[in-house]
């Protein structure tokens, strides 16, 4: 994926595009920047949240063995 991706006649920022790339997220035509953003805020959440379940169910595990 190029800096320069475009949605529209908006180019996608090198940071987005970072992070679309670790979290396996890919810009289409169809939609404003804005909204894609959104998109990739909500993914993010998404598994930061998941993330965040599997250690707490790791750390009570502990807990519970000693």
């Amino acid at each position: 994926m190029s800096l320069s991706s475009a949605t529209g006649n908006e180019s996608v920022p090198e940071e987005l595009v970072l992070l679309a790339e670790k979290y396996t997220f890919n810009f289409g035509d169809h939609k404003s920047l804005q909204k894609e953003v959104i998109d990739l805020k909500k993914k993010i959440r998404a598994a930061v949240n998941k993330q965040m379940r599997i250690k707490q169910g790791y750390v009570q595990m502990q807990v519970h063995l000693y």
